[in-house]
């Protein structure tokens, strides 16, 4: 079963190169939008794993 970033929903690396390998899927989408001159705010995260369960988290949740 794969999600939208196009891996399967178990991590056969480490979340870290997941959150690397959506990184580059974003960038690769965004190719030919605006660029935005102004960042308003950067959201902080922290990957970890439950059992068999993947997840993401803000920062702040923790």
């Amino acid at each position: 079963m794969r999600n939208n970033f196009g891996m399967a929903n178990t991590l056969v690396e480490s979340p870290f190169q997941w959150l690397q390998h959506i990184e580059r899927l974003t960038k690769q989408q965004a190719k030919g939008l605006p660029r935005q001159l102004k960042v308003e705010k950067i959201w902080r995260g922290i990957a970890f794993r439950l059992g068999k369960t993947y997840l993401v988290t803000h920062i702040q949740e923790i």
